[in-house]
């Protein structure tokens, strides 16, 4: 499976079966504990009840017609949705659409078949439309969420705490239900870890959850009374922080405004006819019907029609409705199994093969292709990669290079950099794999496995040696390895004349190491980490791999302080070769900007390059380690800072990402040193919304070219702060905006640089950025056309910029907005991308301008940005 070859460190990237089955088990421990009141007649009598709900069915070629008419039907105009779509809404829909919400009821309830199989295309699931226990809103239920266990150990005290809010829902809808059914919605909201409302019933979480005030609002969680009157949509948008970034509410959104809703279980037991009965969809309806009801009075709620999935069987599904066949459990291959002629398994490529689910493994295959493994010291033999090169890299040897009767040799470089559309899953002719092998011709036994990977080997007519390698990982867990240690590692490979064994060991990550932290004894063991890299490499045949999770972010420190060892060469030469010569993703936190800028002196000092560097050797012929004095431990501290026209402690990684060859994503930190873009060869910078200290637009500058592009003016509102949490972390803060008459943009030419200047555009989740897009675009073509290179910038590089370099990649590859998405969040390197939700709505619209096919729908592509950045916001 893949787990074996990406890295899983922070969650598992492969859908496995739940370390407790869940779904048995509280289906077990219900039906022991729960009584159920009424008779058994009274059960049958009211199995087809639906509260204010005619129960209607649905076919196979009927729902595919409905699917096909959302799909082709124009996306609506954004005004007619927003700021309806932002937040919560005591009013009801701005417009019904003609779409078709999909919602999966329950897995397939069968031993054998996998857990997260038996999937249609564009469905979502109960916890992406009620509001789910583990949601940051609801603090009530954090205590039964940490373990399913712990859910089983307390489930009469939650039972009784579902039941008492399901019989307040009802009171309010002026509803009654017989207990067995009661009963029966309690069990799905048990089961799926719900509430029994949905995520935008705004007076339902105020009154049932622990208020968030990030979320709901202050005033309404204090009770004050002069808040509880109804609010419009844009009241209540303006009121509540984060609201233009609600991408968990748009699910439920859509469910609101769309005319037909689809429940379905791909379990065969109900579905086959008109006349049959499936209990658990039957019962989930009632609970979306009550759902529903909570916001809108009964005869609004009939607007949106609910329907129960019918079909004869599954292979009478059309395929295009299918996003994820059922997978039975022979499929399945286990991490801990020991891996056969192949990385990849039919499972692999089944998940890989629907884009709109499970996209953290899109991400995770992503982030694999782009920082894979690539020479930065040939001589040294020294590469940097991921982790999944590593385990690549132990496949390889553990089948001693050959595989299915075919030899290989490892390749010394990759052959497209990190920033070619050549290196993506996103960008593949056609980013669905066939499952059989006869489907597709080709000479590469690999050609699956390159497809979603960089696997660095190639064919070769003989048998190659099998090398040794130095596998050094970097992590947040790692300390320091003390030089006594790093020294009898050394003098086990020296003493053996021909060694074969790969050696390991970790290193700390990068950002862990600081100032403070520094004495003698650690800069001792960085300085002999390095030596002894450098030793290793010069006097064996060992390659040498530096890697981690995600190839640059834990193992950036250890790589810079050794280049500065082997190349003795400054800490800026050395950024900007890694960039432009190696093609190497990497990123410097401030932490290690300022600890490398104080080590540096001493580290080049120690070079094997500089003259005069004599190697001490022991009595036993191995090189004594190196020894720092107390007199260079104290110059550490009092060295000064080289200074430079680059200032690199004031710039966060501290280059923009590079996202394309052409094409630079930074903030305006980077916009204010002309130095370091004429350093990285930038010779046109597009400036979205933001203030550049040099620049004279509309001045007595040196501009040779004045050109108003004919933009029309936009307006921003209110003020907002947002705080982007996690390794990958950003910091959004717009200033208060007011109407401004002036033209939204200008072109000129100012010191060397072709600039376009775009004004008075916010991230305030109410500028629009679809007018100026054409004209932005074009800007960029044409640096790209005359063999320029283009930074777009805003404050800190994470929407409004972000969005144009989307734009940009959609146009360029013609992929749909998802994938541009997710080509340019992988590229950004450690900072998270989160164009707000109008600027996303308006690359949808974007993409339906270019004539890209629409395979998922907007709730489909909110849930997936929100799974993606759900750990850092």
């Amino acid at each position: 499976m893949l787990s074996p070859v990406l890295d899983t460190q922070d969650g598992s990237m492969a859908v496995k079966p739940s370390d407790v089955d869940l779904w048995s088990t509280l289906s077990r421990e219900l039906s022991k504990r729960v009584s159920i009141s009424g008779d058994e007649a009274a059960s049958e009598e009211k199995s087809d009840y639906i509260e204010g709900l005619p129960l209607e069915n649905v076919d196979c070629e009927t729902l595919y017609q409905w699917v096909q008419t959302g799909r082709t039907a124009e996306v609506p105009p954004y005004d007619a949705l927003f700021p309806w779509l932002h937040s919560y809404s005591s009013e009801p829909p701005a417009c019904m659409v003609d779409r078709t919400v999909i919602i999966r009821s329950r897995p397939i309830n069968d031993i054998d078949i996998i857990e997260d199989s038996g999937i249609l295309r564009n469905s979502v699931d109960p916890s992406d439309v009620f509001l789910s226990w583990n949601d940051p809103i609801n603090q009530n239920m954090l205590r039964f969420y940490i373990t399913n266990k712990l859910i089983v150990n307390n489930l009469d005290m939650i039972t009784m705490f579902i039941d008492e809010i399901l019989c307040s829902v009802l009171t309010k809808v002026h509803a009654q239900l017989p207990d067995n059914i009661k009963h029966e919605l309690v069990d799905i909201c048990i089961q799926f870890k719900i509430m029994p409302f949905l995520k935008t019933d705004f007076e339902s979480i105020k009154e049932f959850c622990d208020a968030n005030l990030d979320k709901v609002g202050a005033s309404a969680a204090r009770g004050n009374s002069s808040h509880d009157q109804k609010k419009s949509s844009e009241a209540l948008w303006k009121q509540y922080t984060n609201s233009f970034r609600r991408f968990d509410l748009q699910c439920t959104k859509m469910l609101e405004i769309s005319d037909k809703v689809v429940v379905y279980c791909l379990n065969d037991e109900g579905h086959k006819n008109a006349a049959d009965k499936c209990p658990h969809c039957i019962a989930f309806v009632r609970l979306l019907n009550l759902g529903l009801q909570m916001l809108r009075p009964v005869p609004e709620t009939s607007a949106n029609r609910i329907f129960v999935f019918n079909y004869p069987n599954i292979a009478a599904i059309p395929p295009e409705l299918i996003g994820t066949p059922p997978l039975n459990t022979s499929i399945y291959r286990g991490s801990d199994d020991p891996l056969e002629d192949s990385i990849i398994t039919p499972y692999d490529i089944t998940m890989f093969n629907n884009w709109d689910r499970a996209f953290k493994i899109h991400e995770k295959l992503e982030i694999a292709k782009m920082s894979s493994r690539s020479c930065i010291d040939l001589e040294h033999k020294f590469w940097c990669g991921n982790t999944t090169d590593f385990r690549i890299m132990k496949f390889f040897k553990a089948k001693e290079n050959t595989l299915m009767g075919k030899h290989f040799k490892i390749e010394n470089d990759r052959p497209y950099p990190y920033y070619s559309p050549k290196d993506s899953v996103t960008t593949l002719p056609d980013t669905r794999i066939s499952i059989d092998n006869s489907a597709e011709s080709s000479d590469d036994s690999l050609s699956k496995e390159r497809k979603l990977f960089n696997v660095p080997y190639v064919e070769c007519e003989d048998k190659c040696a099998v090398q040794p390698t130095l596998y050094i990982r970097c992590s947040e867990n790692a300390a320091l390895l003390p030089t006594e240690k790093l020294w009898e590692m050394l003098g086990d490979i020296l003493s053996d004349s021909t060694p074969s064994d790969d050696v390991m060991f970790s290193f700390p990550s990068s950002g862990s190491i600081g100032l403070g932290s520094l004495n003698m004894a650690s800069i001792s063991d960085i300085l002999n980490t390095c030596y002894f890299m450098h030793l290793v490499s010069s006097k064996t045949d060992f390659l040498t791999l530096l890697h981690c999770r995600d190839g640059y972010t834990e193992l950036s420190f250890l790589l810079v302080v050794y280049l500065l060892f082997i190349w003795d060469i400054s800490l800026e030469e050395i950024i900007f070769k890694l960039n432009e010569e190696c093609k190497r993703p990497f990123y410097l936190f401030q932490t290690d900007l300022q600890v490398l800028g104080h080590l540096q002196v001493l580290i080049r000092g120690f070079s094997p390059k500089r003259e005069g560097q004599e190697t001490v050797m022991r009595s036993d012929g191995i090189p004594e380690p190196l020894a720092i004095d107390s007199e260079m431990f104290s110059n550490v501290f009092f060295i000064k800072m080289p200074e430079t026209d680059i200032d690199l402690n004031k710039l966060n990684g501290p280059l923009p990402s590079r996202i394309l060859d052409h094409l630079y994503l930074g903030s305006l930190e980077h916009a204010q040193s002309p130095a370091l873009l004429r350093k990285l060869g930038i010779t046109h910078i597009v400036s979205v919304g933001e203030v550049v200290s040099w620049l004279r637009p509309n001045s007595n500058s040196s501009s040779q070219d004045n050109r108003n592009r004919g933009m029309s003016a936009t307006t921003g509102l209110h003020e907002v702060k947002v705080n982007l949490r996690g390794q990958r972390s950003a910091t959004i803060m717009n200033g208060a905006t007011s109407r401004m008459a002036s033209p939204s943009a200008y072109e000129f030419v100012q010191d060397g640089f072709c600039i376009l200047k775009i004004n008075n555009l916010q991230d305030n989740g109410y500028d629009c950025i679809s007018e100026q897009l054409d004209d932005i675009l074009s800007f960029i073509d044409e640096a790209y056309k005359g063999g320029g290179k283009v930074l777009v910038h805003c404050m800190v590089g994470v929407s409004r910029s972000a969005t144009v370099c989307i734009a940009e990649c959609m146009k360029r590859f013609q992929c749909e907005v998802l994938k541009a998405y997710l080509y340019v969040r992988v590229r950004r390197l450690n900072i998270v991308i989160q164009p707000n939700l109008m600027f996303m709505y308006e690359l949808l619209k974007w993409q339906e301008a270019l004539g890209i096919e629409r395979c998922m729908d907007w709730h489909i592509i909110c849930r997936n940005i929100l799974e993606l950045n759900r750990r850092y916001v």
